[in-house]
């Protein structure tokens, strides 16, 4: 008879916890509204035209495609993708399911992923006997990304094969300065627009669509399994499990990962693989 009411206590005390932490976000959403006033807005756009030149480093993931490859599937293909670096026109290496090293861009926002191809230009008329064709290359732009000028390093998400409302390649960007994506801390992503309540080893986290969690798990260190539950408000306002998986926190390495939907129903969680140790950024001039 005391176990059952100690388990029945157990659980009305999980339950209003997770009552307390949803209405937290819930009272956070709120309040960030009212500083949406377009005088405020204004005045932020003011400050951010003062500086006209943006100095950052950025890295580009690929998202992995999944799925059974039969005779007529087809997975698209890796765009070659570039944009203009202080020392010119560069090419970022990008490979499927790991991050490219840390680029260095410094110019005006947006900043310009784009591909394209290097076309002789032949000498003009009048020039001198000998004078040798310029190369240029005939871009195409793949997307315009406006990265917050408070931040110093940037993830791009990149999904081959899709596009945004504008009919670009389709990037996510992430912060991801290493303040904020330290070795032996887990930096969790929440992509979707459900708001959760992260449980991880007795631990409860909010997290908020849209935003992020960083949390050092408890630990031996060295590569470090555990289980992470994922909850969300049903439609009668009472805490159901999402998700549940197994991450692996591994020393000496940013965990980045991202929870996205799979499809209307079924979440799931990508870990961003590279960087091994965590970058370090070209310091600037």
């Amino acid at each position: 008879m005391m176990r059952m009411r100690y388990s029945s206590f157990f659980s009305c005390t999980c339950v209003a916890y997770l009552f307390v932490l949803f209405f937290c976000i819930q009272l956070n959403a709120q309040t960030s509204g009212r500083n949406d006033d377009p005088s405020n807005q204004r005045n932020l756009e003011n400050e951010e035209a003062i500086e006209d030149l943006a100095n950052l480093h950025f890295a580009v993931y690929v998202w992995p495609e999944t799925g059974i490859l039969t005779e007529n599937s087809q997975i698209a293909g890796i765009p070659r993708m570039y944009y203009n670096s202080p020392e010119g026109i560069k090419r970022i290496p990008t490979a499927r399911n790991v991050a490219s090293p840390l680029m260095r861009y410094q110019g005006p926002m947006p900043l310009e992923l784009f591909n394209g191809e290097w076309v002789e230009v032949p000498a003009p008329e009048g020039a001198p006997p000998g004078t040798e064709p310029t190369r240029t290359m005939r871009k195409t732009v793949l997307t315009r990304l406006n990265i917050p000028d408070s931040w110093t390093q940037a993830m791009l998400i990149v999904f081959p094969g899709q596009t945004d409302s504008n009919g670009n390649l389709r990037v996510l960007p992430i912060r991801y300065d290493l303040d904020r994506v330290q070795p032996n801390f887990v930096r969790l992503h929440n992509t979707t627009d459900v708001s959760m309540v992260v449980k991880v080893a007795g631990e409860m986290y909010a997290l908020p669509k849209k935003e992020v969690l960083n949390f050092q798990p408890k630990g031996r260190g060295g590569h470090h399994a555990f289980r992470v539950s994922f909850y969300s408000m049903n439609e009668r306002g009472e805490p159901q499990l999402r998700y549940t998986t197994r991450m692996v926190d591994i020393e000496g390495r940013s965990n980045l990962y991202l929870l996205y939907k799979q499809d209307k129903r079924r979440f799931r969680l990508q870990r961003v693989g590279g960087h091994e140790p965590p970058p370090t950024p070209t310091p600037m001039p």
